[in-house]
């Protein structure tokens, strides 16, 4: 029998997949935020003037969100949604770093106000009380979701960028709650990305329909499966 053994010095690495995909296990937590309409709450909600890079925050809100998501904790990080086809699985235009840093920049207390009801934290705060993990969903935030450092010099900045964590770290709790019924506990960002959103995955198109493209033999495939089904059966607010 022929070994499956790879000489590894043979082995040639090249970044030319434009069809990959990054954390293609995005596509949970993307689902979710576009059943939850969260883009079209920001372009609602958020009102930054006529200011360059004021227009489109939902875009923006939703790009630094995934990227927290996935685990950047800086907001050079959001480059890795735009690489390969990373993209077409989170369901809005990934915007650069530089878009994103002069969005934050522009914010005042007023407009943390309005960021702050773009999510649903004061619920979600409550839910947590009540289940009594309120130390774990703070340690979890710190270490899983960008809670770690602030980005910015400048103090509003970095006041979005709190709401931006909490809204990332409530993204991922739903995600396990309504995907994977994990209502009475905790699931850790560390533990999500390392079974279902730390995918690889390639897209391709065949009969006017996408399909993305895991690793086989994947441990927590069942688990994936019947999240994306889940989440999917949740009303899309667009009708």
């Amino acid at each position: 029998m022929r070994s499956s053994h790879v000489v590894l010095d043979q082995v040639d690495a090249a970044f030319d997949d434009e069809r990959a995909v990054a954390n293609a296990g995005l596509l949970l937590p993307a689902t979710l935020a576009e059943r939850l309409g969260l883009e079209q709450a920001a372009d609602e909600l958020i009102d930054l003037g006529n200011r360059p890079g004021a227009a489109r925050p939902g875009r923006k809100l939703l790009t630094l969100v995934h990227s927290l998501v996935a685990g950047g904790d800086c907001i050079d990080d959001v480059e890795v949604l735009r690489a390969g086809a990373t993209a077409s699985v989170l369901g809005h235009r990934v915007m650069a770093a530089s878009t994103v840093g002069t969005f934050l920049r522009l914010f005042t207390f007023g407009h943390v106000r309005q960021l702050d009801r773009v999510g649903t934290a004061v619920e979600l705060d409550a839910d947590h009380r009540r289940h009594a993990v309120v130390e774990l969903a703070i340690r979890d935030a710190k270490h899983g979701s960008g809670l770690g450092h602030h980005p910015s010099g400048r103090f509003f900045a970095n006041a979005a960028w709190l709401v931006l964590v909490t809204l990332a770290h409530n993204l991922l709790r739903w995600t396990a709650t309504l995907g994977l019924g994990t209502r009475d506990e905790l699931v850790v960002a560390k533990t999500l990305r390392r079974t279902l959103l730390a995918l690889p995955g390639r897209l391709t198109r065949s009969a006017r329909r996408w399909r993305l493209h895991l690793p086989a033999r994947w441990p927590w495939a069942h688990s994936f499966t019947m999240a994306l089904a889940r989440l999917r059966c949740i009303p899309d607010p667009g009708g």
